[in-house]
């Protein structure tokens, strides 16, 4: 069989084949749908060391281009040099094994590695992928699943890769540059999503989610479930945002070298002992929403980071607790004198804990039902 560079990839366990009537899949076998599924369907390589547009039938072993789910699209071919997706092609797998190569994905393209019958697809990157390369203004994306089919990203063992997304610092619209796992996929250990642009559908990382570009942001507006491993991060002034009804559940938050993480795009929420251990911002007129499981807050979680004038909150949603030695600061302007413009609040129902070393700071309003073992 000629398919070995993708027998390495360990995936998540999936929705169950298709075929298979709804029965869940084990990871073992998972790994052995998906692989087999695309072996059987051909592998059409890359053959042009110099680099070159996707759609060129002379670019692939095949002689037709990769663009239909039953091929899977290989770039092992030794050398340095970049591969240009210039159409928007739909196939059932990216092998992108040369940790020389680059893929990049042009303006207003999307690359769509999905399956009608299997039960999971890989992209396998041990390089580097560049989303909107070009840094256009339309919509662009790298999608790796679909509802019924998990996605699974990452590189071989021993080896990194890397997903770029590259809106221009000037351009607001972070959907010109998106990576989306869905089918409750998988963001493997050793790979890195980073820049600008956002990651969204649903799926666990394992990984790191790495906002790196000073003033710009990378928003979660997905369901992110994190391994203990599993890291979102802010750094060199990067911000990393939690929004457009994002989830993040455990794992770390790090911050460093002035980055933050932010809350900054209507609602976003924090849930399953995500353990904080940077600094944290809840714009103004933004909220953030704590949900089963609570935080550790080893950091700092400013609430109205930016002193507006607008209703801005913190709301705990489910019978938790705030855990760590960190702190909450409620920021309200001296001059402001409307305490609903930093609010720490609990949903009707529902009791929070304040943890035995946690702070609760500053100025604006604590209200709902607290036990307190912490300070206020």
């Amino acid at each position: 069989m000629r398919y070995r560079s993708n027998e390495r990839l360990l995936v998540a366990s999936a929705r169950g084949s298709r075929a298979s009537h709804g029965v869940r899949l084990t990871r073992a076998t998972a790994a052995v749908a998906a692989i087999a599924g695309s072996a059987s369907a051909g592998i059409n390589s890359w053959t042009n060391a110099s680099g070159g547009n996707w759609n060129n039938t002379g670019h692939w072993s095949l002689g037709s281009v990769p663009a239909d789910p039953t091929v899977t699209a290989e770039i092992s071919l030794a050398g340095a040099y970049t591969v240009t997706a210039d159409i928007s092609p739909s196939i059932g797998g990216l092998l992108l094994t040369n940790p020389d190569a680059v893929l990049n994905i042009i303006n207003a393209r999307v690359i769509s590695v999905v399956s009608n019958t299997e039960a999971a697809v890989n992209l396998v990157n041990n390089a580097s992928i560049v989303v909107n390369s070009n840094s256009g203004a339309n919509f662009t994306q790298l999608q790796v699943g679909d509802p019924d089919t998990a996605g699974m990203v990452g590189a071989e063992p021993g080896q990194t890769g890397e997903i770029v997304l590259n809106v221009y610092p000037t351009n607001g619209d972070l959907n010109d540059a998106i990576f989306n796992i869905q089918g409750d996929g998988l963001h493997a250990a050793n790979h890195t999503v980073r820049g600008k642009g956002r990651v969204s559908g649903t799926f666990t990382n394992e990984g790191v989610i790495l906002a790196d570009r000073v003033g710009d942001e990378l928003r979660i507006s997905g369901d992110v479930t994190q391994s203990a491993g599993g890291i979102v991060r802010a750094t060199a002034g990067g911000w990393l945002g939690i929004g457009d009804n994002g989830i993040v559940r455990g794992g770390m938050m790090l911050t460093d070298t002035d980055g933050r993480v932010q809350f900054r795009s209507g609602v976003g929420t924090i849930m399953g002992g995500v353990h904080n251990m940077g600094d944290v911002d809840v714009l103004n007129a933004h909220a953030m929403r704590i949900d089963a499981g609570g935080i550790t807050n080893d950091g700092t979680i400013t609430i109205n980071s930016n002193q507006g004038t607008n209703f801005t909150q913190a709301i705990v949603v489910a019978d938790t607790s705030l855990l760590g030695s960190g702190v909450i600061d409620l920021n309200l302007a001296d001059s402001n004198g409307d305490f609903n413009d930093a609010l720490l609040t609990t949903d009707a129902g529902v009791t929070a804990t304040n943890g035995p070393d946690h702070l609760i700071s500053g100025k604006g309003r604590l209200a709902g039902v607290w036990i307190n073992q912490g300070k206020i």
